[in-house]
């Protein structure tokens, strides 16, 4: 990879991926990780804790480019790039409300999540994907890179 657009299209595959898992099982996540490899081999994580836990993917994109930029500097290509999500409690566990937080209780976001998570479950994991990933060429990557893999879902898993 050797622009932010590359890292940025994989960081969207990646955050899709491991947010349908969290949903999936009911979970949310507290903290984001990033896990960065450049040509030459070196390496770095980086992790930024969020005020309101999420299983939102542009959410967990956001915060691992975000993380990506503000400790990247290109001097070389990156060969790898990974994104975790830590802390992880239940989605139903109950929190701390605040007044600050505007995005407390609106379920649009989850709402459409649910939608698409239902989408790929019916008719398969590449029957929607985010438009950034629509030009990635795929054809030198293993099967199941940027968004195509089932992400946890297949017909045999419909089961909790």
């Amino acid at each position: 990879m050797i622009c932010d657009e590359d890292i940025w299209k994989t960081i969207v595959a990646l955050s899709d991926q491991i947010a349908a898992r969290m949903r999936k099982y009911g979970l949310v996540g507290n903290t984001i990780q990033i896990y960065v490899r450049d040509s030459q081999l070196q390496d770095f994580q980086r992790q930024q804790h969020l005020f309101v836990p999420t299983n939102h993917d542009v959410e967990i994109a956001r915060v691992a480019m975000d993380l990506f930029r503000r400790n990247y500097i290109w001097e070389k290509s990156v060969r790898s790039i990974g994104v975790r999500v830590m802390q992880l409690s239940s989605a139903d566990a109950r929190r701390q409300i605040s007044f600050f937080d505007p995005d407390y209780r609106t379920d649009e976001k989850g709402a459409i999540a649910g939608v698409i998570d239902n989408l790929r479950l019916r008719f398969g994991s590449g029957v929607i994907c985010r438009g950034i990933l629509l030009d990635t060429k795929t054809d030198l990557l293993p099967e199941g890179q940027f968004g195509w893999n089932n992400g946890g879902f297949s017909k045999s898993m419909n089961d909790k």
